[in-house]
């Protein structure tokens, strides 16, 4: 049986999300390698409405349907849309498996 996989060590979090970044955006290694906690999806990673959508998806199947990220989006002002870094995502992941604790397995 396949288990949301936990959002856990930070640096871990961090690989796992770039990872994601990475086969959602079609970028390559150099791109990922260039890719830190303050790099903000619009501005520094180019990151267009279908890549967040897809990114939405791939978050889903890696740490299940408690990840909502389109929500998420809706729920910021445009100032915090255009600014949200990959650090704010990271912060998003954490605080929705921390929320749903309890709730079902969220094992690796």
């Amino acid at each position: 049986m396949n288990y949301p996989r936990a959002v856990g060590d930070d640096r871990q979090s961090f690989l796992e999300l770039v990872e994601i970044l990475t086969a959602v955006s079609g970028e390559g290694p150099a791109w990922a390698g260039a890719v830190t906690p303050e790099s903000r999806l619009e501005g520094d990673l180019r990151m267009e409405s279908l890549e967040l959508a897809a990114l939405d998806d791939a978050l889903r199947a890696r740490y299940g349907t408690r990840i909502d990220l389109q929500a998420f989006l809706t729920e910021l002002e445009l100032d915090e849309l255009v600014g949200l870094k990959v650090a704010d995502l990271l912060a998003y992941l954490a605080s929705r498996q921390t929320s749903d604790a309890g709730t079902g397995p969220a094992c690796r």
